[in-house]
């Protein structure tokens, strides 16, 4: 995080927040049981995104009543937060016929004067943009966008201080998208 936190996650699905890296981890997040293949946190320490092979955990590390995080002070005790989780529509898995969902690690947009509004990921040829927003303000988990790419999505990220510019790495190829709707 922009504050020097750092977070590990392990394949039993639990998440560790740690404030040093040479000391003990201040707290440990039960996960879901999944491996954790990616974590980022956001830059202002306050959000994790754990990516996992079919969802994608999205986890408040603010303490309840207090301005402090899990990742300072004593850790968050037995006031864990619940993790919201970012899955596909059952509709959505059949309308794009995939036969297997396996999220490339999830990122934030971030930069120095973007606050995250968005979480990006994809699945084979399918670009799959969260609305952070939402989930934030109202904890709405399945507003979302999908896009196909020409082929299979390696990776892809947003633009450092560019939250509606995509760098995405395809199996042979490297291109930047625009993906804001466009105004008529």
């Amino acid at each position: 995080s922009g504050n020097g936190f750092i977070a590990s996650g392990g394949k039993d699905g639990k998440i560790r927040l740690y404030n040093d890296v040479s000391k003990r981890a201040k707290t440990c997040l039960p996960g879901l049981g999944n491996n954790i293949k990616h974590l980022e946190i956001s830059d202002n320490g306050l959000w994790i995104l754990a990516t996992c092979n079919d969802y994608i955990m999205v986890i408040p590390t603010q303490v309840p009543g207090t301005e402090r995080t899990g990742f300072e002070g004593r850790g968050m005790g037995k006031l864990k937060p619940h993790p919201y989780v970012l899955r596909l529509k059952y509709s959505d898995i059949q309308k794009y016929k995939l036969r297997k969902v396996d999220f490339t690690p999830a990122h934030f947009d971030q930069g120095k004067s973007i606050d995250e509004h968005w979480i990006i990921s994809s699945t084979g040829p399918y670009i799959i943009k969260w609305n952070f927003n939402k989930l934030k303000k109202s904890g709405i988990i399945n507003s979302y966008s999908i896009r196909k790419a020409n082929s299979k999505v390696v990776h892809n990220e947003f633009r450092f201080n560019h939250n509606d510019d995509l760098l995405v790495t395809e199996t042979n190829s490297v291109y930047a998208q625009h993906t804001a709707k466009r105004k008529k």
